[in-house]
């Protein structure tokens, strides 16, 4: 039996809920108000969306192609950021020898005769 839509939609929004509790619950400080702005500022563009695109009596190819490009635009900056932490943190390590190579070194390596 297929889950409703309006049933789909409220378990997405209760984790979405969970998920930002356990942000603002360990959220310090500078960072708090930092999440509690940028959640705000998500709310404001949400909302000149759905008055924008949604609202207005647009055909729906109109509105598919404007919504799909709005996903695709957030699912690229909500990948690029954990990415970018990723990179910032593998770049303050320090580098490795060159002579290890996956776990062993060069001199375990058999010699080609």
């Amino acid at each position: 039996m297929p889950i409703r839509p309006l049933l789909r939609l409220q378990i997405g929004l209760g984790f979405s809920v969970v998920f930002l509790s356990f942000f603002l619950y360990f959220a310090k400080g500078a960072q708090f108000k930092a999440l509690l702005t940028s959640m705000l500022v998500g709310g404001v563009v949400l909302a000149a969306v759905y008055a924008g695109v949604i609202a207005p009596s647009y055909d729906h190819d109109t509105k598919v192609s404007v919504l799909g490009g709005l996903a695709v635009a957030f699912n690229v900056v909500m990948y690029a950021a954990p990415i970018s932490q990723l990179v910032r943190a593998a770049a303050a390590q320090p580098q490795q020898p060159a002579q290890a190579i996956g776990g062993w070194r060069a001199s375990h390596m058999p010699s080609a005769q």
